[in-house]
């Protein structure tokens, strides 16, 4: 999981410049995938100084080492001089490498004589500078193991809920099979039978319509025997009760699954484009060996994709149709369809039974309810069991109830229907709707309780601060909010491990609900955090309260056969009188609570306003970026560069490399020469990497769906988000997403990664070949080659750098080398690649080296999506 986009960049910050005013050390913050996270403290001047001390290159040689190290946490960085200290802090959980602070601290014991730091510069001792990185460092571990486990819940939480409405929705499914069923033994007319039943099933699948197709007495046409449609999307295309036959392509006995992307051919595409269909399923209804109708249901203008569970619904309400039409077609009374109906009914999703509506006679039950109501059966307690909870007086009822004897919760559904004889009778339809209420149970546990403690947690804390705070205005009384975090308990964790610092936890939660008077008013809100609502200081005094806290860490806790000890930071902040928003007291109780942390161990402080820092600073190249990337991504354009089949007549055109281009309102069209290392320094490249994935992959599969389906898209990937590990994550949303072809996408790399960063390189492009992409090494010759690399690496392709391609004709050495790196790759299956090509001569050398695919000027220039289309498409 990623853990810097769970954080709110405010909410950081907020932690950061209020940890930098308290501890007189300079801070930034650079998230591994999302760049710059927070804006470098201090005002204008502040910054300035800083930047004369430490240069762009130093400040990128710290950054460096921290996204490449796997065990160091802490680095220091040398300065050249000796009162500026630069150290680095990159979080680790679960061994991976997250955020990280770069803190600049200017040491007052070391400044040379004579020199005057500029007014507003803050200074501090080396002593208290290490100290406040260990602080800065604990604090930002906890913070982020805070919001993953908020995030791991919330993740749950979706999870149950989506696993509800997958119950939900099935038994609303069969609620309409039961309907159907109920159908079976109408004497309506066959349409009206029909049409009640597409009506139910468009419901149920939420869909615009469906009908009833058969062969008209006219051979030349086809009859729409019944339709159903859904006015609120299909209220603008024409109703036709004829259609002539060269105009449907589906009535070929054979079933039809067409999503709203699927590939169609000409005469499909051409009747979905008229009649306005975007999906649609067509059954045929096969009696006595012959196609006689088409069951069709369709979708105009959402963008539908049919998922198994809807096809198997529509096979299922098939049969059903087809059993009513064999019965009308053999004018034959239900009893002859007995098989039949049985074999329906054995396999719907629900338990069915059939009783006699006066004695109560059980006249049929199919094999899912014998087996969940054996036991009553054999007992004979079923009257105890289902008919008590139905009401006997009532034609159609629906109840839910739990059976304490079955320990299950099921909904049951009664209707009266004509049976096989003729006689009426009872259907019941009965659900098992234990898995939903056990779900809405964990739902409603999940989201009020902490689910290592058992104590309430963040949400129900905030939810009942806001109510004790309104409160408190009403009947004119004081509250307090204690807020407590274990100062060591990154050592715990690191001592004994996380199993015993969970042992720890679980301690902390039973000894506070001991203190008397907050017994039911402790909640965990954090990793080591805890807090205490204090509803009427007049009957509870906060101050009492905390001292029994800080006892409760005087002791040592016995771990693992060890003695550890783990103190405590304590702030407090009052209510209404600090203020009267939940969100202002917690603020202000969190910064006191920072306060206690700069005190020492086992401190409580109780809110002393502090004064804010209030500055700003004009618009700037690089300000204006990290604004781009934050709030206007779209800025950020996609331009493509053609790539040509060498080995074809003419060279045709196979797909392009996409290349990104920011235009920007403030400076205008900007390169990549001047774009990406500004980025890099930043920290954003990944994030605009993420942005050029997303847009490329979708414009691929237009190519493809628009007759192009050989059409592929070269994609770069910066050296950081190949080292930043998740990036094989964020290429799957974006294939799964745009649902285009694997195959069709290649991704660049370049060779100078294979040199410092072989294994990492390794690993990442193993996890996204598995993807089913392409790979091609850039840039090969530029500066390092390896020959290894072709054998270690898992890539499909590599790109001759454009030194080399001009460089063929007049350097025997180059033109020997790509003549036996190409050989070479012949013989691996690899493709090899031409970029920069500006001219024939040039062309003419690639082809004589037998390169597969070239691009350059000579073909074309990087040019905007909508250019490179109307010229290739």
């Amino acid at each position: 999981m990623e853990y810097e986009g769970l954080i709110e960049p405010k909410v950081l910050q907020k932690l950061q410049d209020y940890f930098c005013r308290s501890t007189g050390v300079y801070l930034a913050c650079v998230g591994r995938h999302l760049g710059v996270l927070t804006k470098a403290y201090g005002s204008r001047p502040e910054r300035e100084f800083i930047h004369s001390m430490v240069d762009k290159d130093t400040y990128m040689s710290l950054l460096k080492k921290l996204q490449n190290s796997s065990v160091e946490s802490v680095i220091e960085e040398p300065i050249d001089f000796d009162f500026i200290k630069m150290v680095g802090i990159t979080t680790r959980i679960e061994e991976n490498s997250q955020i990280s602070w770069v803190a600049i601290g200017v040491i007052s014991d070391n400044i040379p004589e004579g020199f005057e730091l500029p007014e507003g510069v803050m200074s501090t001792t080396e002593e208290k500078f290490y100290h406040s990185i260990e602080l800065l460092e604990v604090v930002t571990v906890n913070f982020i193991q805070a919001k993953l486990n908020e995030a791991k819940v919330k993740n749950h939480m979706l999870e149950i809920n989506e696993a509800e409405e997958k119950a939900e929705d099935e038994i609303k499914r069969n609620s309409v099979m039961t309907e159907l069923v109920r159908l079976l033994g109408s004497d309506e007319g066959f349409s009206s039978i029909v049409q009640e039943a597409l009506k139910l099933v468009c419901e149920a699948l939420e869909i615009a319509g469906g009908s009833l197709i058969r062969e008209s007495r006219n051979s030349q046409c086809y009859e729409v025997l019944c339709e159903y449609r859904n006015n609120d999307s299909s209220s603008d295309i024409p109703v036709q009760n004829e259609i002539p036959k060269e105009e449907i392509p589906f009535f070929t006995g054979k079933p039809y699954m067409i999503s709203y992307d699927t590939i169609k051919p000409e005469n499909f595409k051409q009747y979905f484009e008229k009649n306005k269909i975007s999906a649609a399923i067509y059954q045929p209804i096969v009696v006595n060996g012959r196609n006689e109708m088409y069951l069709c249901f369709y979708e105009y203008k959402k963008d539908r994709i049919w998922s198994v569970s809807d096809i198997a619904f529509a096979n299922e309400v098939k049969g059903i149709i087809q059993s009513i039409l064999s019965k009308r077609i053999e004018k034959n009374s239900l009893a002859s369809s007995y098989t039949s109906l049985e074999a329906i009914l054995e396999n719907v999703g629900c338990s069915i039974f059939v009783s006699d509506s006066v004695n109560k006679k059980i006249l049929y039950m199919n094999r899912r309810f014998q087996s969940v109501f054996g036991k009553a059966l054999s007992e004979g307690k079923l009257d105890d069991v289902v008919f008590a909870h139905m009401e006997i007086d009532k034609e159609n009822s629906f109840e839910e109830c739990y059976l304490p004897d079955e320990n299950m919760w099921i909904d049951i559904h009664r209707t009266s229907i004509n049976w096989v004889d003729g006689k009426l009778v009872n259907l019941c339809t009965i659900y098992d709707i234990t898995d939903k209420k056990l779900y809405q149970k964990e739902i409603e546990n999940t989201a009020k309780n902490d689910y290592l403690t058992g104590l309430p947690n963040r949400m129900s804390f905030e939810s009942n601060l806001e109510r004790n705070i309104r409160m408190a205005e009403i009947d004119g009384k004081k509250g307090a909010v204690i807020y407590i975090d274990l100062d060591d308990f990154k050592n715990v964790n690191e001592g004994v491990g996380h199993k015993y610092g969970d042992v720890v936890l679980k301690s902390v939660a039973r000894n506070l609900q001991k203190i008397d008077g907050i017994e039911d008013s402790v909640y965990r809100v954090g990793g080591d955090e805890f807090s205490v609502i204090i509803t009427d200081t007049d009957s509870v005094k906060p101050e009492w309260v905390c001292g029994e806290i800080v006892k409760i860490f005087t002791k040592q806790w016995m771990l693992k056969g060890q003695e550890k000890q783990c103190t405590v930071s304590v702030g407090v902040s009052y209510y209404p009188d600090d203020g009267i928003k939940a969100d202002e007291i917690v603020s202000k109780a969190d910064r006191a609570l920072f306060s206690a942390k700069k005190k020492g161990k086992n401190c409580v402080v109780f809110y002393d306003e502090l004064e804010e820092n209030a500055g700003g600073e004009k618009a700037d190249y690089e300000s204006t970026m990290r604004y781009a990337v934050r709030e206007s991504i779209d800025q950020f354009k996609v331009y493509y560069q053609p790539v040509v089949d060498n080995k074809k007549k003419d060279c045709p055109c196979v797909g392009a490399e996409a290349l990104v281009r920011w235009e920007s309102k403030e400076f205008g069209l900007q390169l990549p020469e001047k774009l990406m290392p500004a980025a890099e320094y930043l920290g954003l490249l990944n994030e605009i990497d993420e942005h050029v994935i997303i847009q490329a992959v979708k414009r691929c599969k237009y190519w493809n769906d628009m007759g192009h389906p050989e059409y592929k898209v070269h994609i770069n990937l910066s050296d950081s988000g190949i080292l930043s590990g998740g990036i094989a994550g964020k290429i799957k949303d974006a294939l799964e997403e745009s649902r285009v072809a694997p195959k069709n996408v290649c991704f660049e790399v370049t060779e100078s990664l294979w040199k410092d960063n072989k294994d990492a390189m390794i690993k990442t492009l193993q996890s996204i070949k598995k993807l089913g992409v392409r790979i091609i090494l850039d840039n090969f010759g530029a500066e390092y080659s390896s020959i290894n690399c072709l054998k270690e690496l898992p890539i499909d392709g590599i790109k001759f750098d454009k030194k080399i391609v001009k460089d063929m004709e007049t350097d025997e050495y180059i033109k020997a080398m790509v003549i036996a790196v190409s050989g070479l790759c012949k013989t691996l299956g690899i493709k090899v690649y031409a970029v920069g090509v500006e001219n024939s001569d040039e062309h003419e050398l690639t082809k004589e080296q037998e390169m597969d695919l070239v691009q350059g000027y000579y073909f074309g220039k990087p040019v905007s999506e909508e250019e490179f289309e109307d010229k290739y498409l």
